[in-house]
């Protein structure tokens, strides 16, 4: 119990961090390494607050729509989590995976952790 309210704290906060900066469209997001796209971040944050208020059937698309726009670990964590919650337990072990790999790939270790600890704790659900 204690371990899965560890994670729960873990994969909030990581999900629920700022995913991109505020720099002015078309500037490069130094931490994400792309350009900054003004309609993913309304779509992250208008997703983080249904997602917050559990209108998960809600939150899901924006956040399908943020990653589909301007694609991240961070955004893909935070879908996986969403779906998660939804009960839509496949889908969000594929995207968690996805997400750890992307986050490997982007250097984030603390995303690639959280997401393949959820990897494992959905295949043992199985």
């Amino acid at each position: 119990m204690r371990r899965s309210i560890a994670w729960a704290t873990a994969v909030a906060l990581l999900c629920f961090a700022e995913p991109r900066g505020a720099w002015a469209e078309g500037e490069i997001n130094p931490i994400e390494g792309g350009t900054a796209n003004p309609s993913a971040d309304e779509s992250f944050r208008e997703g983080h607050e249904l997602l917050r208020d559990k209108r998960y059937a809600e939150a899901c698309p924006k956040f399908e729509q943020s990653q589909r726009l301007d694609p991240a670990s961070g955004t893909l964590l935070a879908l996986a989590y969403c779906q998660e919650l939804s009960g839509l337990l496949a889908t969000s072990w594929v995207n968690y995976l996805a997400a750890a790999q992307l986050a490997e790939r982007e250097g984030h270790a603390d995303r690639q952790s959280a997401a393949s600890e959820r990897v494992q704790a959905l295949a043992s659900r199985a």
